[in-house]
């Protein structure tokens, strides 16, 4: 049972890593593409 748990923990912790990367990722680079897209050099790109 114990090995079960420490399974399911290790499964949710990856899962939460992940979502956060990919919320990071999202959240960093949408409004970037939007900026770039309806405003050029707003960003000093």
């Amino acid at each position: 049972m114990k090995r079960l748990i420490r399974n399911v923990f290790e499964l949710v912790s990856l899962w939460a890593v992940l979502g956060v990367i990919l919320f990071l990722i999202v959240w960093l680079v949408l409004p970037q593409l939007f900026e770039a897209s309806a405003a050029r050099g707003v960003w000093g790109a």
